[in-house]
């Protein structure tokens, strides 16, 4: 059990800090890469999706 609340955990902070920085690049009119499409590509992100709710039951 510990293990699914420590992913969720996880995936919550990463959506926070790239929620964070893509406005502080919006309030400063720059552009943001989304760190989340530069480590994982298409694929990987689409299982990812696709097994949601084996990762957050």
């Amino acid at each position: 059990m510990w293990q699914l609340s420590n992913q969720y955990n996880w995936h919550d902070r990463a959506m926070l800090f790239e929620q964070y920085h893509w406005k502080k690049a919006l309030q400063k009119k720059q552009p943001y890469k989304f760190k989340w499409n530069e480590y994982m590509d298409k694929d990987l992100r689409d299982s990812y999706y696709f097994n949601w709710p084996v990762y957050f039951p």
